[in-house]
């Protein structure tokens, strides 16, 4: 048996190397486990942002990377021996609207600013894994977004992710110190260890949930990335059968005719899951205290509820009716339900701080106070070098030329907020660019016409990812890797995300100059960015 699994794998390895290595990566990007290659001391001692480091994430990244430049070539000279080639529809890029122009801008830019840049290590680092970043987002694009089984698996392993970290962010939580889970970088954290996160509650310190990530706030925004997959998992894969007699095949969203009667124990069973697995990842998120990422979260939810209803011509004549949806709660146009929702999950909070009486300016405005040094800092870093900035990387290592503080060895840290380190750093053209492409990924339009996504919905019945019967598949409409409302909701839902993480933006820095959190700004861009253009 065991002989059999291996060969089987071996197998599908072979066939498919750079997927397999993908799959690797998104399981160990959460952990910081790394290689020291070089670091620039400050004040004599180890700083996180001057170093450079190898993740092991980035290995098996690099991985992907060689084997599917391999796997191309290959597949190109293969293809060139074929006589007579069949060409299959892709979902591609949105060429339209110039991502990659602007991602091929921003890296030559960060390229450039070496030239300038003080500390020149560090600087073409940065540019180094920016352009590790960029790629992953074309990778996504080209190689994993088209291919429902490979997202699905690429869904599944970030959930199991985030439901593990949950459950270590939890206990952490209730046990107040790290559990030993040293081989795996865990912080070692406790209420009288200096420099880890506390909040005050009752006049005593409490640790933040950290899970297995370097701070709660990084652990916070990647449960916001993971709860909005974890929904689009279930919105794309969710299977629903809905009767004894009759098995329909289609995803709810996915299905004209919505029965309401009959459900299988199956589907309860199932359902129930569905709800743990999203309860789970939430209580987390509250045990990070990550304000920013709680908040957007909230921000993220409210976009995605309001474009939740798939776009479906015999939706219409329901929109003032009652719409029930298998797992998921009523939805009223008029946002009845979601109000509610908000209702009672603000009479929890409310519930919780009367009893837990927590210390509200250490909750709310202490690290406001803490970030004025950085906020100044780097008003003073753009008015010295506004068109060109400091240079890649470069803000933490010059931070005592711009101002007449003596700073802390802890005070050595970005400021905390993505669009003013970038400004700090490549100037207002780095700037125009980051925020110019920002605009193209989350207004740039979805659908070309009303006529294409009329057609393609009233010609297919069900999402060719779980409907292995469906009739009227055809090589335009209903593609083998993927239909057009997959690729219109994947697409909306991740704008919803990328909102959630602009307002993490603001008030901190980690999705722009710490690995974990460019992982998920990339990945998100990579999905946010997939368009809806099919191109033979």
């Amino acid at each position: 048996m065991l002989n059999k699994l291996i060969s089987n794998f071996w197998n599908n390895f072979k066939t498919q190397p750079d997927v397999w290595f993908f799959y690797a990566f998104l399981a160990t990007f959460v952990f910081s486990i790394r290689k020291v290659i070089l670091f620039h001391p400050i004040n004599n001692r180890f700083n996180e942002y001057s170093g450079i480091f190898l993740y092991l994430s980035d290995i098996f990244l690099i991985m992907t990377f060689i084997a599917w430049v391999i796997f191309e070539l290959y597949h190109k000279k293969l293809q060139l021996s074929i006589k007579k080639l069949v060409f299959v529809p892709r979902l591609a890029y949105r060429q339209a609207g110039g991502t990659l122009m602007l991602i091929f801008a921003l890296l030559s830019w960060s390229l450039i600013s070496i030239l300038w840049s003080e500390n020149k290590d560090i600087a073409f680092f940065r540019f180094i894994k920016l352009l590790e970043f960029s790629l992953l987002s074309i990778f996504i694009v080209k190689k994993i977004v088209p291919r429902g089984t490979i997202l699905k698996n690429s869904f599944k392993i970030i959930i199991a992710s985030a439901i593990t970290n949950s459950f270590i962010g939890i206990w952490q939580f209730i046990t107040q110190h790290s559990i030993g889970l040293f081989w795996l970088k865990e912080s070692l954290i406790s209420p009288t260890t200096p420099g880890v996160a506390k909040i005050i509650f009752n006049e005593e310190p409490f640790v933040r949930s950290y899970g297995l990530f370097p701070h709660p706030n990084i652990f916070g925004g990647f449960l916001l990335f993971s709860l909005s997959i974890t929904y689009i998992y279930y919105k794309l894969f969710h299977v629903e059968q809905l009767s004894k007699n009759k098995v329909n095949y289609c995803s709810t969203w996915n299905n004209k005719k919505i029965i309401l009667n009959k459900i299988s124990g199956d589907i309860l069973y199932i359902i129930s899951n569905k709800k743990l697995i999203f309860s789970i990842q939430i209580i987390a998120l509250l045990f990070t205290f990550s304000k920013s990422a709680i908040l957007g979260l909230i921000i993220t939810a409210l976009y995605i509820f309001k474009i939740s209803i798939p776009p479906q011509p015999s939706l219409k004549k329901w929109h003032k009716s009652k719409l029930i949806t298998f797992g998921y709660s009523l939805i009223v146009p008029r946002g009845t339900i979601i109000t509610k929702k908000l209702f009672l999950f603000s009479l929890i909070i409310t519930t919780l701080f009367v009893i837990a009486k927590p210390n509200i300016y250490s909750l709310l405005f202490k690290s406001l106070d803490e970030r004025m040094i950085y906020l100044n800092v780097s008003r003073e870093t753009i008015l010295s070098n506004s068109f060109f900035g400091l240079g890649s990387g470069q803000f933490v290592t010059q931070m005592q030329s711009y101002t007449n503080l003596n700073l802390l060895d802890w005070q050595f840290q970005p400021v905390h907020n993505v669009f003013l380190l970038i400004f700090s750093e490549l100037g207002i053209i780095g700037l125009i660019i980051f925020i110019t492409l920002l605009y193209k990924l989350f207004f740039t339009r979805l659908i070309n016409s009303k006529e294409k996504q009329s057609n393609i919905i009233t010609n297919v019945n069900c999402s060719t990812w779980n409907n292995k019967l469906n009739k009227k598949s055809n090589l335009i409409n209903n593609v083998p890797r993927g239909t057009f409302t997959k690729i219109y909701y994947i697409s909306k839902i991740s704008r919803g995300v990328l909102l959630g993480l602009i307002f993490i933006m603001l008030f901190d820095h980690y999705l722009w100059d710490i690995q974990q959190g460019e992982i998920l700004l990339f990945i998100t861009f990579a999905l946010a960015g997939y368009s809806n253009d099919i191109k033979n």
